[in-house]
């Protein structure tokens, strides 16, 4: 029993994944046309056959389309011929564009989330800037007249009449400040 398979074997194994490979990021290139460029054709245009070309950073519509259709061309299907080892580095190179591609649209959008995610802390930074301000006002305050009142709660009272907020925000901002007191001492 032979440990290797047949030179016949192998060759329709490969061509079998090589057949399924291609259709495999053929499907992904496509979907990538179709996501950032929605009014584009699939099929080849008058123009593309001049070569890729790069909108920005991201791979245009030509490039696209070319890649798209290099993959599920006859051309890349294996022979037998003698020629079958470029048609795999052929195909490994168009995947390998394929997968970068998707990688970098991976990061594209985790880079968009992370813009998003540093756009609402500061816009929740400015909107709390002004309740920021009136806690400190109330500490510093606390801090310079605490020794007239027998409580916090009475100390609270009287912040109440400073800014414009409840007993309780009072009485949580002179309980804070009293702790940074303590932990001073």
């Amino acid at each position: 029993m032979a440990i290797l398979s047949s030179k016949d074997h192998f060759f329709s194994m490969t061509k079998e994944f090589v057949a399924r490979e291609s259709a495999r990021m053929a499907e992904v290139v496509k979907g990538l046309l179709h996501e950032h460029y929605p009014h584009h054709p699939l099929e080849l245009q008058p123009g593309d056959e001049n070569g890729p070309k790069s909108e920005g950073d991201r791979p245009g519509p030509s490039m696209l389309r070319l890649i798209y259709h290099s993959l599920t061309s006859d051309d890349l299907q294996l022979r037998d011929d003698g020629l079958d080892f470029n048609r795999l580095q052929h195909l490994f190179q168009l995947c390998m564009i394929a997968h970068m591609m998707s990688l970098k649209e991976a990061r594209d959008e985790a880079s968009a989330s992370e813009l998003l995610s540093r756009q609402g802390k500061r816009a929740a930074d400015a909107r709390h800037a002004e309740n920021r301000q009136i806690a400190q006002v109330i500490k510093n305050w606390y801090l310079e007249n605490r020794n007239k009142f027998k409580s916090m709660d009475a100390a609270a009272e009287e912040a109440m009449k400073l800014e414009p907020i409840s007993f309780r925000t009072a009485r949580k901002y002179i309980g804070e400040a009293a702790k940074e007191l303590r932990s001073r001492s």
